[in-house]
């Protein structure tokens, strides 16, 4: 497991239904597919949000920058989620 792994990883909606994001690498991937959507200003910015969160991660090596990127990503899905509905 890399530094940049999350554990436990976040779950995500995706058009093929749930799926799992284990990483940073992957959750950074995953904010930029979405940013090119169109959202409410809400769930813009914490997209925009977690996508600085999740560069950092990519280049640290501190399981606390990491840490906070999770944490960052699952509010965007949260928020992403809310939004859907």
């Amino acid at each position: 497991m890399t530094v940049t792994c999350f554990d436990p990883p976040v779950g995500v909606e995706t058009p093929e239904g749930f799926g799992l994001i284990h990483s940073a690498e992957e959750g950074l991937d995953w904010v930029e597919e979405l940013l090119a959507g169109d959202y409410p200003p809400a769930v813009a910015r914490a997209l925009r949000h977690a996508e600085k969160r999740l560069r950092l991660a990519v280049g640290s090596q501190s399981p606390a920058v990491v840490g906070a990127a999770r944490v960052t990503l699952q509010d965007s899905v949260r928020r992403l989620s809310l939004a859907r509905r």
